[in-house]
């Protein structure tokens, strides 16, 4: 399954482990975790497999097991889906 931007977005990082991030088809602004503008930030150029972008994040590894970085990845992207955000393609 790939995922995809529904639109390019804007985001405003000031490094205080929250990201303001723009939506302008919509005109929403949304406050979003790192985690969560990481995976956008990884969407932009094109839609990316579910795979990898659990493989993007190896800060995740750690003692995490796979699975559970997965179930990570996906609860985030039905959190942005639900926020019209990202889609699957």
């Amino acid at each position: 399954m790939r995922w995809r931007l529904t639109s390019p977005g804007k985001f405003y990082d000031r490094d205080e482990a929250v990201v303001v991030y723009f939506h302008p088809a919509s005109g929403d602004t949304h406050l979003l975790t790192g985690f969560a503008s990481e995976l956008l930030k990884r969407l932009h150029d094109s839609p990316v497999e579910l795979r990898s972008l659990v493989d993007a994040f190896p800060d995740l590894e750690g003692d995490i097991p796979e699975d559970e970085r997965l179930d990570a990845v996906e609860a985030t992207l039905d959190q942005l889906a639900e926020l019209d955000l990202v889609e699957q393609v």
